[in-house]
């Protein structure tokens, strides 16, 4: 009798189960982080003026302003294969508009006018992708298709950056780390 009793409570919730709409599975909702590359470049030389006269805004090893980006895996082959595609395009702007704004922040740094850094521009040829970093994390798979899964990201811009970096195996005291939500690969 009660095994009968522990058959029938089986099928029923298989069958309630199989009834619902999608994301039944606990494996459906979960986001499977791959890294990315950390993606640089470097502003063409920005001259600016001081008190004493003209400048170029370098830092204090003598290096032009730097900008990076994370990258998706997929993003980094294309950059390797083609460093001009047109699909790179707002990858440069993102490392561009980094660029600037350290431009901007080393020209106050040497007493210069910041102004010709709003129109640097990148130079393309400098970007590197550098080796996959656990600081840019991407959601992959078709996790994001379910309606019944949790978002799997706020900004849906495509990457995420952290400069802590993640950890995804035990903490010290024996605990679980939790990946957070990452943005899906557009």
């Amino acid at each position: 009798m009660r095994a009968g009793l522990l058959v029938s409570a089986f099928l029923l919730s298989a069958t309630v189960a199989a009834s619902q709409p999608a994301c039944l599975i606990f494996v459906d909702c979960i986001y499977v982080p791959v890294r990315g590359y950390r993606a640089c470049g470097v502003l063409q030389p920005v001259l600016s003026t001081t008190d004493a006269g003209a400048i170029e805004i370098v830092d204090e090893l003598g290096l032009p302003p730097d900008g990076c980006t994370c990258i998706h895996p997929d993003t980094a082959a294309i950059l390797d294969a083609n460093p001009l595609d047109p699909q790179l395009d707002p990858i440069f702007d993102q490392i561009q508009a980094a660029a600037r704004v350290d431009c901007e922040e080393l020209a106050l740094e040497l007493g210069a006018d910041p102004t010709p850094c709003a129109t640097a521009v990148i130079n393309k040829a400098s970007v590197d992708k550098g080796q996959a970093t656990d600081k840019c994390l991407f959601a992959d798979g078709d996790i994001d298709d379910d309606p019944d899964c949790p978002p799997s990201g706020e900004d849906e811009v495509g990457f995420t950056t952290t400069d802590e970096g993640t950890d995804t195996g035990e903490t010290d005291d024996g605990g679980v780390v939790q990946i957070p939500d990452l943005p899906k690969q557009p």
